[in-house]
């Protein structure tokens, strides 16, 4: 299917992927956009005006917020495997642990975010950020492991 911005975009590919979505996620709201390649598990809710982008990844139970952007690439996990002490490997999956994601957030290329964490409304997070805590509101997020650099209100 066709990128969204691509001339035939709009018309076959968008309304495809968002009839897909819906039928995938828990919950989907008005002028929602899912791009060419992302993968939606089970349980997403997607609120009013969500752009999730090419290639992005959203783990079971997620939520985001209306008006988030998120560019390429961007995983979201809400999952980690478990390691078995007793036989000293890894097997199975530890419980799904919802990611949310607040209004009018802005995700840049390839971030990370880890299972468990809450992102507060109005964050601007960098390319490349692994987002392993949570993170206040209106804070600008960058680096491995992410931290807050700034906040757009001070």
């Amino acid at each position: 299917m066709p990128k969204s911005y691509h001339p035939l975009g709009k018309f076959f590919g968008r309304n495809f992927r968002n009839w897909c979505t819906k039928h995938i996620a828990k919950e989907i709201g008005k002028g929602i956009n899912v791009e060419k390649g992302a993968s939606i598990h089970a349980g997403v809710v997607l609120k009013n005006g969500a752009n999730v982008g090419v290639d992005c990844l959203i783990g079971q139970d997620t939520i985001i917020g209306e008006n988030v952007i998120m560019a390429p690439e961007c995983q979201i996990y809400t999952q980690n495997k478990k390691f078995n002490k007793e036989i000293k490997r890894f097997e199975g999956y530890e419980k799904v642990k919802p990611v949310i994601i607040g209004d009018n957030c802005w995700l840049g290329t390839r971030v990370l975010i880890m299972p468990g964490v809450t992102i507060g409304e109005g964050c601007v997070i960098a390319a490349g950020a692994v987002v392993s805590k949570s993170m206040p509101p209106f804070s600008v997020v960058a680096g491995n492991p992410a931290k807050a650099v700034k906040n757009l209100l001070a």
